[in-house]
């Protein structure tokens, strides 16, 4: 291994290590909570299934357990083997996004240093993935976007080395096809990965006639890797997709503006203002510099290996920018994290800063750059859960929290509804309907729909929560029913039933 391999490495557990206590890990957040239950699903040997439904598509099921279709299985499977070996779940979801913040820096130095971008190059590029806000939590959470991150970046330097050994690495034409097949399993947007990988192959099978066994094999082991997720949904949703066919979709426009603005976020953080002052001209100054510099240099570029790397980046934003027209997926600057590493890696090869003058001008780019991401450095935050459990700690009668009078009044088997229902089920390990906010559903929100709602999974009680805020609570404050029933105002056939300062717990009689 190149020694300069050991950076990254030394740099990666430094960076979380210093990031472990002000993130709070293990952090789990709402998506979180429904791998976790799937995990525990898997663990005690049920299904791949969840009890807590809040997408359209789970609460269509009017019964539990839900098929898990609304997101990929392949994190879950992963926490429940660890889980296997003794780790608690959150444990074993958080080990697994450490991990990959790591083999993804890795994976970036591999491919940086196989193209000729040098060790210096490389560690200016990695300060930006190591002090990223957005790179540093998603190592912190319980959350699939790490590992679909690093996957892709294995992937791609995959390709990196097999551009240079020109296919004689056979294996290795497989390997890519298992990564690409694997980074669909971490999340559905690896689906975008699968074509430039299965174009790849076809193209070394074209050019390289010794390899063309090898890489038949790479395309066949993508498919049949692959092939399992949308037969999984087919046969439980109906659908190859598994969900995401309701709630408002997004335009054109929307899909462009909101790439271009996660690209500048990914770069500059994701708090960062968009706004042009003396280190934005600095920045943008610096890095002009450094393109005219690296238009006039002489050094080769790996044009084949850059080519590749282009499309593995154009492949998945434009795939997430469609997603985003036909489905509610809508946080762009999440969804695209995972070419981030590509992009840095891409530029740093691009310019190929070897001068003093350009190692100078692309130094001064990358230190306005972080001290514009330090405008935007994430406060120390709660997760829902967390926040949940102190909440549920408040006493509805003497000596008796919440959460114990939830779990004393609902069977392990009754359904709740509840807003803020992934973070309660974490908490009482009840089934939940967790409420959604209306702009990514399509089901009614008035007194009847509740009324049919709470019937159909034969849930007696309803939770809300009082004095908290829009942002706490967003589908609360966006649903009138839900809104007047935190302020008390409740139909006939709810009667509150148990109530704090920040919970309310209504029952229906007839429900049940």
């Amino acid at each position: 291994m190149n020694r300069w391999m050991l950076f990254p490495l030394l740099a990666g557990l430094l960076a979380l290590w210093l990031s472990h206590g002000f993130m709070r890990v293990p952090f789990v957040s709402n998506d979180g909570v429904q791998y976790l239950d799937a995990a525990e699903h898997l663990r005690s040997g049920q299904c791949l299934c969840t009890t807590v439904a809040h997408f359209d598509e789970q609460v269509a099921r009017g019964s539990f357990p839900v098929p898990f279709t609304h997101f990929a299985p392949g994190y879950p499977i992963l926490v429940a083997g660890i889980s296997f070996l003794g780790f608690a779940p959150d444990i074993a979801g958080y080990m697994i996004s450490a991990l990959a913040f790591l083999v993804t820096l890795w994976a970036t130095w591999d491919m940086g240093l196989r193209l000729g971008a040098g060790p210096v190059a490389m560690v200016l590029i990695s300060l930006l993935w190591l002090t990223s806000d957005l790179a540093l939590s998603y190592a912190a959470q319980v959350q699939a976007d790490a590992a679909l991150t690093a996957v892709l970046c294995v992937t791609a330097a995959l390709v990196v080395r097999d551009v240079q050994s020109d296919g004689s690495g056979r294996f290795g034409l497989v390997a890519i096809g298992i990564a690409a097949a694997l980074s669909y399993w971490m999340k559905y947007a690896g689906l975008f990965v699968i074509p430039v990988a299965i174009l790849y192959l076809l193209w070394r099978a074209w050019r390289t006639t010794e390899s063309r066994l090898w890489a038949v094999g790479g395309i066949a082991a993508a498919l049949l890797l692959a092939a399992p997720i949308p037969v999984h949904n087919i046969i439980n949703e109906g659908s190859w997709r598994g969900g995401f066919q309701s709630g408002h979709h997004h335009t054109l426009r929307f899909a462009i503006v909101e790439t271009v603005k996660s690209i500048y976020h990914l770069i500059f953080g994701a708090n960062a203002p968009a706004r042009f002052d003396a280190l934005a001209l600095i920045a943008v100054l610096s890095l002009l510099a450094v393109f005219v510099l690296a238009a006039r240099s002489r050094s080769p570029r790996p044009f084949t290996a850059l080519f590749w790397m282009a499309m593995f980046i154009a492949a998945f934003l434009s795939g997430v920018a469609l997603a985003s027209m036909q489905t509610i997926a809508s946080d762009m600057l999440r969804y695209n994290l995972p070419v981030y590493p590509l992009l840095l890696v891409a530029g740093a090869v691009v310019l190929m800063p070897r001068q003093r003058v350009e190692l100078a001008a692309f130094s001064i780019f990358i230190l306005a750059a972080l001290v514009i991401q330090s405008r935007s450095v994430l406060p120390a935050s709660v997760s829902r859960p967390d926040a949940e459990r102190a909440i549920l700690a408040q006493q509805p009668e003497p000596g008796v929290s919440m959460r114990r009078w939830l779990e004393t009044h609902v069977a392990a088997s009754e359904t709740i509804v509840a807003v803020n229902g992934q973070a309660l089920h974490y908490i009482v390990k009840r089934p939940v309907v967790a409420l959604i906010d209306p702009a990514f559903s399509d089901r009614q929100t008035d007194d009847a729909a509740f009324a049919a709602l709470m019937k159909r999974f034969h849930a007696r009680y309803l939770v809300v929560y009082p004095n908290l805020s829009a942002d706490a609570v967003p589908e609360q404050q966006a649903i009138p029913f839900l809104s007047n029933l935190a302020s008390g105002v409740a139909p006939s056939w709810l009667q509150l039933a148990a109530r704090t300062e920040n919970v309310a717990v209504f029952a229906c009689a007839d429900c049940r």
